[in-house]
């Protein structure tokens, strides 16, 4: 085996375990549709990866009616008692239960030994993120700003 295809052998068993995860809502489907067509063009490969979390049902319907990928998830929080408690709370509470159910969810992953990658709908890549991920392994954390 080649040095040239054992890298590849790696590249694929690393791709397998690694997962983009975004978090998404019916207000941000345009700017999502555009961050997608970006990823078209930079990372193609970024979009075999993609795990789509809609917060709504309505997200994935609009996404569904445009043909746009569907979410992978659908956390429901219109029909989910705790948060519907909270909906008439300051929106720093609001947004505090949103990254609690982002958190655990991500938690989930990374304890069925996935690489995540988590990004915003609303974050431009300058350059592919999977070739720095890649490069360090055995990071916990790699953050930009």
């Amino acid at each position: 085996v080649t040095s040239k295809s054992m890298s590849q052998i790696s590249f694929q068993s690393w791709m397998t375990r690694t997962k983009i995860v975004i978090f998404l809502d019916a207000n941000f489907i345009e700017i999502f549709s555009n961050w997608l067509e970006y990823m078209k063009i930079s990372c193609p490969s970024c979009l075999k990866i993609l795990e789509i979390v809609c917060l709504d049902k309505s997200c994935d319907v609009i996404l569904s009616l445009r043909a746009l990928p569907r979410c992978s998830l659908v956390l429901h929080l219109e029909t989910n008692n705790r948060f519907k408690s909270i909906l008439s709370s300051s929106s720093q509470m609001r947004l505090n239960y949103i990254w609690v159910e982002r958190v655990s969810l991500i938690l989930s992953m990374l304890k069925l030994r996935y690489n995540i990658l988590l990004t915003d709908v609303d974050a431009l890549w300058l350059k592919n993120p999977l070739s720095i991920l890649l490069n360090h392994p055995h990071a916990d954390i790699i953050s930009s700003k």
